[in-house]
């Protein structure tokens, strides 16, 4: 009952629980390689990402730029200019296709005296409203759409019947097997699709966009399946929904046979390859045995590089899962051997690269791109360079040549000796340039930090800034994270390098910004910017990782480098309410009546504490001094204040910790069960002089290991303990209830009678 009562109070807790929001996801997802980039717009909504696929509206092509207008504008021997075409076929009004018309293609047709195709245009505009479901149960004209759907349709193909244009005739026939669909005629589409389109060898958009209806009201599954797949290889603006109605439970192999040509083949190949989201080298490779020329290989290509990066580099800088991962609670150690694993998978794409004739495929400058970026996956970081710099002299893209500097940027950083690693002159210009893409900033810190270089890493993470976008954002954990909680990563550099940096690390740091506060070369303005102001932060931080290791002199000797006007501004009332220092550590104890009269007053902040800290333990370690056991109870006191239950918290963390969430902070043991606190508690009950003292010193040693089986329940999540069991044999309790009984109830009921008990010292 008591483990389910401390669950609840968990659950209850506001930091914990205040958006309930845990990274995962394309938020934890590294991405370096821009699929944007290489002229695939027709495929956005089919780039790698978590959700599978995404209706990226941004990217894809303007309507103008689509099959429609392509067909109509060949259609006009390419005599009228594309925007004309859009206004005409979906802008203009029926009313307004007129000899008066201004419209370029307009003008067009009525001076060729098309008059089957401007008729064509205005029936097309009646279909409109039709072409949609507008049967509503609520409305009067629940089934009024059906009969006018009917004619409409019914004239459509009167309309094809009688036309010797054969291009028109075609559309009305797709016209009418649109309506069929609408009206669920479905023997009409199979009909109309048989007679007009099954048996033409011409395959143009016409042919697809009917096919894309037929696959509707194809019963076989495997049937439906092989016209998708076709349809979304050829028609781009079909795609997404293609994808929506593919059955992913028929085995392929039930699809192929289907399949009268290689290049048939290959398009079923493409649709079950963009449809898998594991790896789908052997799809890649059959595309490129069936058609190699098909931009089918180029988009799964770009999927494939962008889910083995997902794989190897979301971990590898992250330690979070890939983003597609199925594996939960995982170790970091098992983390990054998959990340390793998968450069090996990443090798043997990159073989398929090399093998690949770059004569026959449709776009070797992006083979060549993603041969590039493997290289540099593998770890090949010289092939990586040479292939990368020669094809940054063959391009003038912009976006493609920034795509080359930022791989090679990586390359050349990660290249570099363990313990000598620095931020490269020669890619200095390219993280300026590109200081707003988080990912690749955070890459290369990463390989700096791997390499040993902890101050550049951290210079680069404080680069990270999300103001400009906040879906940027970059989530990360630690290699010491051994248990997933709601406070395990990081999203910036102080927090990571208060987790985890060494106070070494950190003087380094502190010495590296100092070093160059007045540097003014470029690059030195850039990296520098946002940290020359923390340097008394940066002490604090320094200071209170001393404390962590109880080295007190240190420790002071950081905190008397801070002005008082900083610890005013930072922790005092006046300054930052929520770590305030507003109760004497050494006399008193939250939640505790004012028991102990203070033999000295000062300004309390972490410098003064430490430096009281230290004065009290000297004179506790003593033999001359007669008040051995008051002064190694004050001592006790500011360290079990130093804890989650005390009022000087902020000693051992920084502002914003969380209270039932564990972190990765060296001494996470000592701030939640209070060892030092308990080590002199037991030495002051050793230099007592009267049982009613020494019952106090064992009371506040109970509040100690309370603390301590507290945090056996959040850190084991299988602990089977509960507090009366716990009471029961625990010997300091043990002692106290058997040693001190006359003293027991008024201890343990109780706080009101402590006063009574320390005065009773002597």
């Amino acid at each position: 009952m008591k483990k389910l009562l401390l669950f609840i109070l968990i659950l209850a807790n506001s930091d914990l629980f205040a958006c309930g929001y845990y990274p995962y996801g394309e938020d934890t997802r590294i991405s370096l390689f821009n699929p944007a980039i290489f002229g695939y717009k027709a495929y956005a909504n089919f780039f790698y990402s978590t959700g599978s696929f995404a209706s990226n509206v941004d990217l894809m092509p303007k309507e103008y730029e689509g099959p429609n207008i392509k067909w109509w504008f060949d259609y006009c021997q390419e005599k009228v200019d594309i925007p004309s075409i859009d206004i005409a076929v979906y802008q203009l009004k029926e009313a307004a296709i007129n000899e008066q018309s201004q419209n370029e293609m307009i003008e067009y047709l009525y001076k060729h005296k098309d008059t089957d195709a401007l008729n064509y245009l205005r029936f097309a505009k009646n279909c409109e409203f039709f072409n949609s479901w507008q049967e509503d149960p609520w409305e009067r004209t629940t089934y009024a759409a059906i009969p006018k759907r009917t004619a409409l349709m019914n004239s459509a193909i009167a309309f094809a019947n009688k036309l010797q244009n054969t291009k028109l005739k075609r559309r009305y026939t797709f016209l009418a097997i649109r309506l069929a669909w609408y009206n669920h005629d479905f023997d009409t589409i199979q009909s109309l699709f048989a007679n007009v389109f099954e048996k033409s060898s011409n395959k143009d958009i016409l042919y697809y966009w009917s096919l894309y209806f037929k696959s509707f009201s194809e019963k076989n599954n495997a049937k439906a399946n092989f016209y998708l797949a076709q349809v979304f290889s050829n028609a781009p603006d079909k795609r997404f929904v293609c994808h929506q109605n593919y059955s992913s439970t028929v085995p392929i192999e039930l699809v192929l046979p289907l399949a009268k040509t290689n290049f048939e083949k290959a398009n079923v190949f493409l649709l079950y390859g963009i449809e898998k989201t594991e790896k789908a080298l052997p799809l890649l490779q059959k595309i490129y045995a069936l058609n190699p020329a098909s931009d089918g290989l180029s988009i799964l290509l770009l999927r494939e590089i962008n889910k083995i990066e997902d794989y190897v580099f979301t971990p590898y800088y992250t330690l979070f899962e890939p983003s597609l991962s199925n594996h939960y609670d995982t170790s970091t150690h098992q983390t990054l051997n998959r990340a390793e694993s998968d450069r090996l998978y990443a090798k043997e794409v990159l073989q398929f690269v090399h093998s690949v004739d770059l004569q026959k495929v449709e776009n070797p400058f992006l083979l060549q791109c993603c041969k590039a970026y493997l290289h540099f996956i593998t770890r090949e970081y010289s092939e990586c360079l040479a292939l990368a710099s020669q094809l940054e002299k063959s391009t003038t893209n912009n976006e493609l040549h920034t795509q080359l500097q930022i791989i090679k940027a990586l390359a050349i950083t990660a290249r570099q000796k363990n313990g000598s690693a620095v931020i490269p002159t020669e890619i200095q210009s390219t993280i300026i340039a590109n200081q707003k893409n988080t990912h690749f900033i955070f890459a290369i810190g990463k390989e700096l930090e791997y390499l040993g270089n902890t101050t550049d890493a951290a210079l680069l993470y404080a680069k990270l800034d999300y103001s400009f976008n906040e879906s940027s954002a970059v989530f990360w954990k630690s290699t010491k994270n051994k248990k997933h909680t709601y406070s395990d990563y990081f999203t910036n550099y102080f927090d990571y390098a208060d987790a985890v940096y060494t106070p070494e690390q950190t003087q380094d740091l502190i010495d590296d910004i100092q070093k160059n506060q007045n540097n003014q070369a470029p690059f030195a303005i850039f990296k520098y910017a946002s940290v020359r102001d923390i340097i008394p932060r940066l002490y604090d931080l320094l200071g209170t990782k001393y404390i962590r290791q109880n080295k007190l002199e240190k420790a002071l000797a950081t905190f008397e480098k801070l002005e008082n006007n900083y610890w005013i501004r930072t922790y005092s009332a006046w300054g930052n309410e929520e770590g305030k220092f507003d109760q004497n550590p050494f006399y008193h104890l939250n939640y505790t009546p004012k028991f102990i009269t203070p033999l000295d007053k000062i300004r309390l902040n972490k410098c003064t504490i430490t430096k009281q800290l230290i004065t009290y333990l000297n004179k506790a370690a003593s033999n001359n001094e007669k008040d051995r056991d008051f002064y190694y109870f004050l001592v006790a006191n500011a360290y079990y204040n130093m804890g989650i239950e005390g009022n000087i918290s902020e000693m051992r963390r920084m502002l914003g910790w969380s209270r039932y969430d564990l972190s990765v902070i060296e001494d996470e043991a000592e701030f939640r069960q209070s060892i030092l606190a308990k080590k002199y508690y037991l030495l002051a009950k050793k230099y007592a002089k009267t049982d009613k003292f020494k019952a106090l010193c064992l009371r506040m040693v109970i509040r100690c290991e309370r603390n301590r089986i507290t945090f056996k329940f959040l850190n084991d999540e299988n602990y089977q303990g509960n507090y009366d069991a716990f009471f029961a044999t625990n010997q300091y309790y043990k002692e106290l209830l058997e040693k001190h009984q006359a003293y027991f109830d008024d201890l343990v009921s109780n706080c009101d009678k402590f006063e009574m008990f320390f005065k009773a010292r002597r």
